[in-house]
C-alpha cells in the first residue's frame, strides 16, 4: 500500500533532485542538501519497501529529544529563558 500511494512521489522527488544539482553552485548550501538526497537514496528509499519503518520522524525525533532532555546547551538555554 504504501509503495503504490507513495513511489511516484518519491521518484519525482529524486528526479528533481537530479535536476537541482546540476543547477545548484558548487558548495552552496542547497548543492550539499541535494547531494546528501542522492548519496543517502537507497536507504531513503526503504520506507517503501520495509513496513517497519515509520512514515514520519515524529517517533524518531521524539525519542532523541527526550534522551537529550535539558542537558543539551540549546535545550538548556532555551529553559533558561523560558523560566526567567
Amino acid at each position: 500500500m504504501r509503495a503504490k500511494k507513495s513511489q511516484k512521489i518519491v521518484d519525482a522527488f529524486f528526479q528533481w533532485c537530479e535536476t537541482q544539482a546540476e543547477l545548484a553552485l558548487d558548495g552552496s548550501p542547497i548543492a550539499k542538501a541535494l547531494n546528501y538526497a542522492r548519496n543517502q537514496e537507497t536507504g531513503l528509499r526503504r520506507f517503501l519497501t520495509d513496513g517497519r519503518l515509520p512514515l514520519g520522524t515524529t517517533l524518531v525525533s521524539g525519542q532523541g529529544m527526550a534522551r537529550l532532555g535539558t542537558r543539551h546547551p540549546i535545550l538548556r538555554q532555551h529553559s533558561h529563558e523560558a523560566t526567567s
